[in-house]
Order: structure tokens, then sequence, then C-alpha cells
């Protein structure tokens, strides 16, 4: 399988960096497609796409591979500008652990030195109520 097609008519060559959502975690896992291992048609798994977990811990030398349907992978948004500026309660993205989970500003500080931090409350990942990010972690809920 050189390439894969989502509903909507979405092309995914191999070697594409994507994004899976996974609904019910609240976060969109960034992965690469890979080819399908070689002892499986592609006819078996109509409707999916065979990707690579790019920051997922490995298991026995190896990164989580799977396959997943199209409907849920998207193509990885253009990068955000640093220039984005967001307010207290806005609703975002916030990048962790190889993932966007959805999060809200709820505050902000300035470091020493100057640079900002936004912090963002979290009702996932599992042990992550907030974190103080910087803007280039952040973007804007895309859904």
């Amino acid at each position: 399988m050189g390439e894969a097609r989502s509903g909507g008519g979405q092309h995914f060559p191999v070697g594409s960096i994507v994004e899976v959502v996974e609904k019910d975690a609240g976060v969109r896992l960034v992965c690469t497609v890979i080819p399908l291992p070689r002892n499986i048609e592609p006819e078996e798994n109509e409707g999916k796409i065979y990707v690579r977990y790019r920051a997922l811990p490995p298991r026995r030398g190896r990164r989580l591979r799977e396959f997943v349907d199209l409907t849920s992978v998207r193509p990885t948004p253009p990068p955000q500008k640093a220039s984005k500026r967001f307010e207290v309660n806005d609703v975002v993205e916030a990048y962790y652990k190889g993932g966007w989970w959805e999060g809200v500003v709820s505050d902000s500080a300035v470091l020493a030195g100057g640079e900002k931090r936004l912090v963002v409350a979290f009702e996932t990942p599992p042990g992550l109520t907030s974190s103080a990010l910087g803007p280039l972690s952040l973007r804007p809920r895309l859904d």
C-alpha cells in the first residue's frame, strides 16, 4: 500500500506525518504513515491506514504500529506563528508527550529573562492537571 485515502478524499502517502484523533482521550497523536507488513493484504484492512506513533514509548525496541480508521486521521496543520496571542480562557491544543491535548489557558506568567509562558489546564492526560508552556507549544483548537 503506497498511499491511503480518507473518506474526504485526502491522500496519505507512505512517509506522511499525520495526526490520529483519539476522541475518548482528548488527544491527537502524531504518527508516520508506514508501509503494510508483507503478510497483510490491503483488502483485509480497507478503510484503515497503517501508522507508527512518533512519541509513544517503544515496546520491545520498536515504536507502536497499528491500523487506524481513516476517519480518525487528518494531516498535520501548518506550523503556528509565534505571533499568535492567547488569552486566559482560550480553548487551545497543547503539545505534550507526543500529542496535542485539549486544554484551556488559565493563567500567564513571565519568566526571568522576559519569556512568556501560558498555564494550560487539562482534563486529560492522566497525571497532568496543568502545565506552563511556551507559545510554540500551543495552537488554537482545530475542531
